[in-house]
């Protein structure tokens, strides 16, 4: 019996230099905390909590080995960012392909979006990007994911570069 399928329009934005504004203010009490060696525990609760209002599948496909090996390598970065002690959301950079960085995962807990929190850690992403000498920086982002993605993203100045429309098995089936 095959899956039922769905239609994904996945959109891509990019960036070859931050924007000429500055970035936006730090929420008060607001830490980003590097993780380079994340515990596969955690990350795991941080990925499903981030993505149980919205269709993030990939990793949930992962073994343990198989996320480690990737998150715990130097070519990925892992900050978890933190509201007093609280961690409210991730951040994950990989650049296998630098001076190329992708934005794979990013997300606040529900409770923390409004307050603008993602905003400015977005900013805060594109000035840690760049400050470490990337030429590019760019993210996709899907209809499955928040439809508040993509305008926060072009908020922090990245621009859409493509747009994929397909049919694929539905992965909440």
């Amino acid at each position: 019996m095959s899956k039922p399928k769905i239609q994904l329009v996945t959109t891509y934005l990019e960036m070859s230099a931050p924007p000429a504004r500055p970035p936006r203010p730090k929420p008060d009490g607001l830490s980003v905390v590097p993780l380079p060696k994340v515990p596969i525990h955690f990350y795991r609760y941080l990925y499903n909590t981030l993505s149980e209002p919205w269709v993030w599948w990939e990793r949930k496909r992962q073994t343990d080995a198989e996320i480690a090996a990737e998150v715990h390598s130097p070519e990925f970065d892992f900050y978890v960012p933190y509201m007093g002690w609280l961690p409210i959301g991730m951040l994950e950079l990989d650049k296998r392909r630098f001076p190329e960085v992708q934005l794979n995962y990013f997300g606040l807990f529900n409770e923390y979006c409004g307050l603008g929190i993602g905003g400015y850690l977005l900013d805060w992403t594109v000035q840690e990007v760049f400050g470490h000498g990337a030429t590019r920086f760019w993210v996709h982002t899907c209809s499955l994911d928040s439809p508040n993605a993509i305008p926060a993203y072009q908020s922090a100045g990245l621009v859409i570069f493509d747009t994929v429309t397909e049919w694929i098995d539905d992965p909440s089936a």
